[in-house]
């Protein structure tokens, strides 16, 4: 017997049973008005749903032809088969015409897929593209950035060195200040004392006099001019510090923008990564019925021959 066909048996002998069927057998009990279907199982199943050892892979279940039996058993039989069909399958979904509608009445599903998945691929090449050049700009972008940062490093290291210069300068002129000063107090104590000794030394006292006035008229002059070199430096250092700032603060915005293109760019690619991946599964999941369908119309159309038993 071919392993594509199936045989039926027949008998008249009342209580005739058989002991072994292959799953492609049927047998009938015309006079018990049996039927004997091969189920491929190890065990034999009566009419009451008990069962008896039988042959390894040629155990067979038993059904009773009486009309009305036979009715209700093909009933649930037909309800359990169609219940399992459907399984846990929605309302909307549970019906061929409704798996037809969900998916578009398309009878090339398949191939409209394929072709879906065909554009998502393309589609996500093209983003993978702009992504790269974008992310290549961005670190392009970081890159001079960065040089950007350490000239402005520089510059604030050269400022504060001319901040240093400045201090030591200010030093100087303070010392030169006191010994000025000094020197003062000095004349102050010799008129002093020329004043004491003798008014005969009204000349000298002039003479020194002048002279105090020219030291303090030079050291006032002095001081005013430090006064307006520290003055001067510090309005230029203030003011080169303020650009530095101000050019940070524009980097910093930059890498802040250039970072959230590169978190959008990653969110795009992971979403349409997830949408073929859902698209892969889909198409297996059709692959995998239609193979299902194909199996079962071939075993329908399969041969039929007829024995006895």
């Amino acid at each position: 017997m071919a392993v594509n066909s199936i045989q039926f048996l027949r008998t008249s002998v009342a209580g005739r049973v058989p002991t072994a069927l292959s799953p492609a057998q049927i047998a009938f009990n015309l006079a018990d008005k049996l039927l004997f279907v091969g189920d491929g199982s190890n065990v034999i199943t009566d009419v009451d749903g008990n069962t008896t050892a039988g042959t390894t892979g040629q155990g067979f279940f038993t059904t009773d032809l009486d009309i009305a039996t036979a009715v209700a058993s093909a009933n649930s039989y037909t309800d359990t088969a169609i219940s399992n069909l459907i399984a846990s399958a929605p309302g909307v979904l549970d019906t061929l015409n409704e798996l037809a509608a969900a998916l578009g009445d398309d009878p090339n599903f398949a191939t409209t897929i394929a072709n879906s998945v065909s554009s998502v691929q393309t589609n996500l090449t093209n983003e993978i593209s702009r992504a790269t050049a974008a992310e290549s700009a961005n670190a392009s972008a970081i890159s001079a950035n960065t040089a950007d940062i350490a000239t402005n490093a520089s510059d604030i290291a050269t400022n504060a060195a001319a901040i240093a210069a400045n201090a030591a300068d200010i030093a100087t002129n303070t010392a030169d200040i006191a010994t000025n000063a000094a020197a003062i107090a000095s004349n102050a104590s010799d008129i002093a004392t020329l004043q004491t000794d003798s008014g005969t030394n009204t000349s000298d006292i002039a003479t020194v006099a002048a002279d105090l006035a020219s030291e303090i008229a030079r050291a006032t002059a002095a001081e005013t001019a430090n006064a307006n070199a520290i003055t001067n430096e510090v309005a230029r250092a203030t003011a080169a510090e303020g650009t530095n700032a101000t050019a940070i603060a524009a980097n910093a915005a930059d890498i802040a923008t250039n970072a959230a293109d590169i978190a959008t760019n990653a969110a795009a690619i992971a979403s349409n990564a997830s949408d073929i991946a859902t698209n892969t599964a889909d198409i297996a999941t059709n692959a995998s019925d239609i193979s299902g369908l194909d199996t079962r119309l071939s075993a329908i159309e399969a041969g039929i021959d007829l024995g006895t038993f």
